[in-house]
C-alpha cells in the first residue's frame, strides 16, 4: 500500500481520464457496462500504483481482467480515487489519505454484501 501515495503525488489527472477513456471506448464495443466498469477500476488500480505510464498496458490489464470476472466495482477505483481527490486536490497528508481509503474499502465491503447472485450491484451504487 506504501507505494501507492508516492506515484499519486505525482499522478496526472489526465493520464487518468485518458485510460479511463481507451478502455470505455474497449468495452463499449458490444460489451455489457459492468464490463465497462471493470475496466475503467483496472485502469484506475494501474494508475494509482504508478504502473500506467504505459497507458496500453493498463488497457491490456483491463480487458484481461473483464474478460477472466476477476475484478470488480467496488475493489481498486474505489481506493485510487479516495487517495486521488485527497491527495492531490485537498493536499491532505498521507495518514488522512490512509483513512479515507480504510473508509473507502469499509463501505465497499458493505456494498459488495448487497450484490446479488450475479455480482451485480442491486441499487447500482459502490
Amino acid at each position: 500500500m506504501d507505494d501507492v501515495f508516492g506515484s499519486t503525488a505525482t499522478l496526472r489527472h489526465q493520464d487518468y481520464v485518458a485510460a479511463v477513456t481507451k478502455i470505455r471506448r474497449h468495452y463499449a464495443r458490444g460489451k455489457s457496462k459492468s464490463r465497462v466498469v471493470m475496466g475503467e477500476d483496472a485502469a484506475a488500480y494501474m494508475l494509482s500504483r504508478g504502473l500506467a505510464r504505459d497507458i496500453p498496458d493498463a488497457e491490456a490489464l483491463g480487458r484481461r481482467m473483464a474478460v477472466d470476472h476477476v475484478w470488480t466495482h467496488v475493489s481498486g477505483a474505489v481506493e485510487f480515487l479516495a487517495a486521488h481527490r485527497l491527495y492531490r486536490f485537498q493536499q491532505a497528508t498521507v495518514a488522512e489519505t490512509r483513512l479515507a481509503i480504510e473508509a473507502a474499502r469499509v463501505a465497499a465491503a458493505a456494498a459488495a454484501a448487497d450484490a446479488d447472485d450475479d455480482g451485480h450491484m442491486m441499487d447500482g451504487s459502490l
